[in-house]
């Protein structure tokens, strides 16, 4: 699959509560890459059969990390300039395996609709894992990611 709608983001909420402290977080960077739309369906034949209860919004893939969770937020920028639903997602679901056209490790990924989180204090992949980066801006709305296949694993 060529990963060619538009580049996503994805969001995890890290505490930053001094000890004894009122408990507070924000939001770290902790993968970036480029993301494909994969199809699904909004009215299942067997709507809640030994499934939990999701308002699937879309379904992408993504270059594999095995650091996503489920609740981390996907922040969506497409490429053709068209409006989306929301910009943020709550990731319901991820599914973490290998492309079957290509061999890629991928992450597929089922999105539901939620608001925007607090950002203004995320931090960048390379400043939460501490190691450096070939220059990759995440702040840089004109510039597309550097993305590596292997992030977090």
């Amino acid at each position: 699959m060529i990963l060619d709608r538009g580049v996503c983001r994805i969001l995890h909420k890290t505490s930053t509560t001094p000890s004894g402290g009122k408990p507070t977080a924000t939001w770290a960077v902790i993968h970036e890459s480029y993301y494909g739309e994969l199809s699904f369906e909004t009215a299942p034949a067997r709507p809640t059969e030994r499934r939990e209860d999701t308002k699937t919004a879309a379904r992408i893939r993504i270059l594999q990390n095995r650091g996503i969770r489920n609740d981390d937020v996907a922040e969506l920028t497409p490429f053709d300039g068209t409006e989306v639903k929301a910009d943020y997602y709550r990731i319901a679901r991820a599914w973490h395996g290998d492309d079957s056209d290509s061999g890629q490790p991928i992450s597929d990924l089922t999105l539901e609709v939620t608001e925007k989180p607090n950002i203004q204090k995320a931090v960048t992949p390379t400043q939460s894992t501490g190691g450096s980066s070939s220059g990759s801006s995440a702040g840089s709305g004109s510039q597309a990611p550097e993305v590596s296949g292997n992030d977090g694993q």
